[in-house]
């Protein structure tokens, strides 16, 4: 899982089978199923969670891509 605060500073999470994942305010995310399974998920937040997607019109500091040797972090 990709996370990123409002002040750009981004880091992955790993996500396997049970695992519990707590997404602190104001920080977006994003799951990436870099498994051959599909990627099955539950999420829960409050009515008032609000949202910022201005904060991300650029995009995510950080982006996956896959490649020969399977997936790569880049900056941009």
């Amino acid at each position: 899982m990709l996370l990123q605060t409002e002040a750009g500073d981004a880091r992955l999470e790993q996500v396997t089978a049970g695992s519990v994942h707590i997404i602190p305010p104001f920080t977006a995310h994003r799951l990436i199923n870099t498994g051959n399974e599909t990627l099955s998920s539950l999420a829960v937040w409050p009515s008032i969670a609000g949202h910022d997607y201005a904060a991300l019109a650029e995009g995510f500091t950080l982006r996956i891509f896959a490649s020969g040797e399977g997936y790569e972090v880049r900056h941009g």
